[in-house]
């Protein structure tokens, strides 16, 4: 006879928690649809760990980059609020330091430009400094010639 299969929990069973998500999601999302977000929601709901659960509205494409990233402040503070709330801690705490390395893959045009666009020079300033020199050397020649 084989013993009795096990479910493992859920976030379903965080109520605070998963109500307080899916307000989050239907607020920050990008998309069009309350039935994507409803989808991104109740996958979230059926994740083992707020881990998992992190990734379920990039995978379903609903958050931008900017509401990705508010969703890991979101996840790295609400589990505590809500257990302070009634709800049962989590097993295990969020990681943000891997959810941002995940935010990075997943949104690379979006990090490209708010971070490593900044590391290269822009080739708008170099033709600004070059005006700008042009220009300083015109008035120091015009300051040769004027009586003042």
């Amino acid at each position: 006879m084989s013993a009795p299969s096990v479910t493992p929990p859920t976030l379903a069973a965080h109520e605070l928690l998963c109500a307080a998500a899916e307000e989050f999601m239907h607020s920050n999302s990008t998309f069009e649809s309350s039935v994507a977000v409803g989808a991104a929601f109740d996958d979230f709901c059926q994740c083992g760990s707020v881990q998992a659960a992190f990734a379920v509205p990039l995978q379903h494409k609903i958050f931008s980059l900017d509401a990705a990233l508010r969703w890991i402040l979101f996840l790295s503070l609400a589990p505590a609020r809500a257990a302070e709330e009634g709800d049962a801690p989590l097993s295990a705490p969020f990681d943000a330091a891997a959810a941002l390395a995940l935010v990075a893959a997943v949104y690379d045009s979006g990090v490209q430009a708010a971070v490593w666009d900044h590391f290269e020079p822009d080739e708008s300033d170099d033709e600004s400094d070059e005006d700008a020199d042009a220009d300083a050397g015109a008035e120091a020649g015009a300051d040769e010639k004027s009586p003042l």
